[in-house]
């Protein structure tokens, strides 16, 4: 049997800093804005997958009273093969939706969020601006991530 806290580590992120929130929503926002850019072996794509445990409940005299989870969620990444480090430590099956929740805590992600939204919307996808945004992202997210190994 697992405890609450194994099952905790199993689906939440590891990391909840900013740079983890940003890097993870623009991975895994890529390929719904730029779909056209998510081909040719310049990138690469990953499915994160959780299944919960089953719990099978049975009253006081053993009879079967049912089961509750068992459901399996999954979000699917494709980006430029320069994030293939942070799309291992950072992508999770739930794409951004548990970061998110955690986030709407913290004064102004929200609207970080939602830059990182308008940038893949008012730019392409090969344009310098979002070339020069994805090396500062990449550099600064892998130098905290490793600074926390």
């Amino acid at each position: 049997m697992k405890t609450i806290e194994e099952i905790d580590r199993k689906a939440l992120p590891h990391d909840l800093s900013l740079l983890a929130f940003t890097a993870n929503k623009f991975m895994y926002a890529y390929h719904l804005n730029w779909l056209r850019c998510c081909e040719g072996p310049k990138y690469i794509g990953k499915t994160f997958t959780y299944t919960a445990d089953t719990i099978r409940y049975k009253n006081l005299y053993g009879m079967d009273m049912g089961t509750a989870g068992g459901w399996t969620k999954s979000a699917d990444y494709f980006v430029p093969r320069e994030f293939s480090y942070l799309l291992n430590r950072l992508g999770n099956f739930s794409g951004v939706g548990i970061m998110e929740l955690q986030a709407a805590r913290w004064k102004g992600v929200g609207i970080l969020l939602k830059g990182i939204d308008m940038l893949q919307r008012k730019y392409k996808c090969e344009s310098p601006e979002v070339k020069q945004f994805e090396r500062n992202l990449i550099s600064l997210t892998t130098r905290y991530l490793k600074t926390k190994e």
